[in-house]
């Protein structure tokens, strides 16, 4: 009876160990997340939308992913979808990032990310910057 229960103990084992590791393997660092966030937003948002609610690919909500299964997700952005328009992006990203993007989408933790606002942060700068510069007026011009 003590074989069975090891054996039904390591096929249990056997069987979450996928599911464990990519959990333990889905930890990004947080640059890494900003760049994967942007690049969700902008890359994936290209086909899926800006708003991730659909266009030419399927809509990447928690609502139509949280019931895929995560692998099935995973293999997806990494192998990309044959006859579709899905590319395969395991040139770009690792496993752990597609992890990372999976959890994340099914989650709907995708927010603004941090290029993002830098970017817009910069382009108001400079607008700042050329509103400074003084402008001559007519007095200042002679003729």
């Amino acid at each position: 009876m003590n074989s069975v229960r090891i054996k039904d103990g390591v096929i249990i084992a056997l069987l979450t160990a996928p599911i464990i590791l990519q959990t333990a393997n889905a930890e990004v660092n947080a640059e890494r997340q900003n760049e994967l966030l942007y690049f969700i937003k902008h890359d994936c948002g290209s086909c899926h939308g800006m708003t991730l609610k659909g266009g030419l690919g399927p809509a990447l909500l928690p609502a139509t992913l949280s019931g895929q299964p995560k692998d099935y997700l995973v293999t997806t952005i990494m192998e990309g979808r044959k006859n579709t328009a899905m590319p395969p992006w395991k040139t770009m990203l690792s496993q752990d990032d597609a992890i990372w993007i999976t959890e994340q989408l099914q989650s709907g933790l995708i927010q603004q990310t941090e290029l993002a606002e830098n970017k817009h942060a910069k382009t108001k700068h400079a607008k700042n910057d050329q509103a400074q510069i003084k402008q001559p007026n007519n007095k200042d011009v002679k003729q």
